[in-house]
């Protein structure tokens, strides 16, 4: 059973712009804040970051405790590039650094979890959709050179030839 993917280009190019951006972890620091839509409640307030740098990918979820009726953020998506100066990423996070953990922080004001994996762990799965792509268009290219075929006679009719007409 053949599965047609109408799609497969988009998410190809995609995926392999993903690819770059986890690819820039190893230079710099990326990070993308998210704080739901929801009001303060209980003097709580809760956000989440994605950040890519130093050869990891972490994710952190965080709680704190807010004066009432104070916010730090407003609610929604906030990408945030950061320039440090460059530190090479340590050999042991690119290659097997795992952590997930709870973190307190700020007198137990502050407490969420972070998950930190290698770039190659997230990068892996995005790698899929371009090789599904480029092994598909590899099999519809045809291989090795043409070949003209010579055109077919009409062996119905007979083919009849005149002699040289003498000149007078």
């Amino acid at each position: 059973m053949a599965v047609r993917f109408r799609f497969l280009p988009v998410v190809s190019w995609l995926s392999l712009v993903l690819l770059a951006t986890l690819a820039c972890g190893y230079f710099g620091v990326l990070a993308l804040f998210f704080r739901p839509r929801v009001p303060v409640v209980g003097g709580m307030d809760a956000y989440s970051v994605l950040q890519v740098g130093y050869g990891q990918v972490s994710f952190l979820s965080l709680t704190r405790q807010t004066p009432t009726g104070q916010t730090f953020r407003s609610p929604g998506i906030h990408p945030i590039l950061q320039f440090r100066p460059f530190r090479p990423p340590s050999i042991r996070r690119c290659i097997w650094g795992f952590d997930a953990r709870r973190i307190h922080a700020g007198d137990l004001r502050e407490s969420g979890l972070t998950i930190d994996c290698p770039i190659w762990c997230a990068a892996v799965p995005l790698l899929i959709a371009p090789a599904l792509w480029f092994r598909k268009r590899r099999r519809n290219e045809p291989g090795g050179f043409s070949v003209i075929e010579a055109p077919r006679r009409d062996t119905s009719v007979p083919i009849i030839t005149r002699p040289p007409s003498a000149s007078v």
